[in-house]
């Protein structure tokens, strides 16, 4: 229940405050001490992990102390996590009031600011970002067979925000990245502006105040357990689901396709890169392909190719990209891909449609660029899932300059501890060692 998801939450270092249930206290005094009382928790929790590790070496008495409560802490969480193992893929709707619309965004963003001023800078992965769950919540509650995006960002990025949101044209769940108050005020311009595009928009906040790597996968859990359906497709927001009103042309397609068939597929909407012009360093955004027909015309001129070809083919060279391009319009569905290399598995990264419940979590200790998303379907191969390729949808990035080379370095170089972290404690556990 939600109170055993709170308590989940708050004992892993990570406060997740759903913003709609806050504002739904009449009395603003209320509001007020629920709000502190919040601040002080999330303070307690996170940096309870930091000052354990940096007490460790001393051997003193509050240390041992301290180390008997994160023991019994982490007992706690052992016995939610068998209670609760399937709670973040329910679909029942969170009750709230917040919506783009009237005066009741005002409340929110200064709820929002007083909580961000109340976070100690962090320099430690040990911390966790402080999570605001609907934030600002879509209007209506949505079936359960509906499928919903699920996106995130940093403020710096509404641009390509606006522009995925546009051609999808359906429900969506966003996760943004806060790290100033002015990140909280280009979010409150944003929504401000475009009410009618965001009235299906769910907003989520990752809040923290450090210099760590933007934090990929805790926002991409974030976004997903925002999620009140049990079908959602997972993009980052670079990337244009197509064509366009993907998400009603998505709808109709599912609906012809057997229950059976989606519980342990992963259907994969292949990626394309829109290149710049000769003498140019961004994508024009004008000319993203609206149909399949256009998009295949595009990669015959060489304007359009596979999403990382270049750099990165065995990402997603595996969706059989000229397959993809030979099924026209009276062709099926989907075509399904066979099994995976093991080799494959290592490095195919997809945007994909999924059924919500019993699918994985992203791995949270990555941070910055480099295997983020790949350890999740990663796992989806380990846990056995499969993969098919819709034939009349794609999606396409809007190729802009890659980050500085030795930021990357340095990043790839973090990611890749992490990824034999993520194998040695995680997956090889839980799964066991592949053969």
């Amino acid at each position: 229940d939600n109170d055993q998801r709170q308590e989940y939450d708050t004992l892993n270092g990570t406060l997740q405050i759903d913003m709609s249930s806050i504002f739904n206290k009449s009395n603003h005094v209320s509001r007020a001490i629920l709000l502190l009382a919040c601040c002080v928790v999330w303070i307690i929790s996170t940096q309870g992990g930091v000052a354990f590790q940096q007490g460790q070496n001393h051997g003193t008495a509050d240390v041992e102390l301290l180390y008997e409560k994160l023991n019994g802490a982490n007992q706690r969480i052992k016995e939610l996590e068998s209670g609760l193992q399937n709670d973040w893929n329910s679909a029942e709707p969170l009750p709230g009031n917040l919506t783009l619309l009237g005066d009741n965004l005002l409340p929110s963003f200064s709820a929002a600011k007083i909580l961000f001023e109340s976070l100690p800078f962090s320099k430690s992965t040990f911390s966790k970002p402080m999570v605001l769950r609907n934030f600002i919540r879509r209007e209506g509650i949505l079936n359960k067979t509906e499928i919903v995006l699920s996106t995130q960002t940093s403020t710096r990025k509404f641009n390509s925000l606006h522009q995925q949101l546009f051609y999808w044209n359906g429900p969506s769940s966003i996760a943004i990245y806060i790290k100033s108050e002015e990140d909280l005020l280009k979010l409150s311009n944003f929504t401000s502006q475009h009410t009618e595009l965001l009235k299906e928009a769910s907003f989520h906040l990752v809040m923290e105040k450090t210099n760590l790597a933007y934090p990929a996968n805790i926002l991409r859990n974030v976004a997903m357990e925002g999620i009140e359906s049990f079908y959602f497709v997972a993009m980052d927001v670079d990337l244009i689901p197509l064509p366009k009103n993907c998400h009603s042309k998505l709808s109709v397609t599912m609906s012809r396709i057997s229950i059976a068939n989606r519980t342990k597929t992963l259907f994969v909407l292949p990626a394309f890169s829109l290149l710049p012009e000769k003498g140019t360093k961004y994508a024009n955004a004008s000319e993203v392909p609206k149909t399949k027909r256009k998009a295949v015309a595009m990669v015959r001129r060489g304007r359009v190719e596979q999403f990382w070809r270049r750099k990165f083919p065995q990402g997603h060279a595996p969706s059989r990209y000229p397959a993809w391009m030979k099924a026209g319009e009276d062709s099926k569905d989907f075509y399904q891909l066979a099994t995976l290399t093991k080799t494959q598995s290592k490095s195919y990264e997809p945007y994909v449609l999924g059924f919500k419940p019993g699918v994985p979590r992203y791995w949270e200790d990555f941070r910055g660029f480099g295997r983020n998303k790949i350890s999740f379907f990663t796992e989806c191969y380990r846990a056995g899932y499969t993969y098919a390729v819709l034939t009349q949808f794609f999606c396409v990035h809007l190729d802009h300059p890659a980050i500085e080379p030795s930021v990357k370095k340095e990043q790839v170089k973090a990611s890749t501890k992490v990824w034999k972290k993520f194998h040695n404690e995680y997956l090889n556990p839980l799964y066991g060692k592949p053969e």
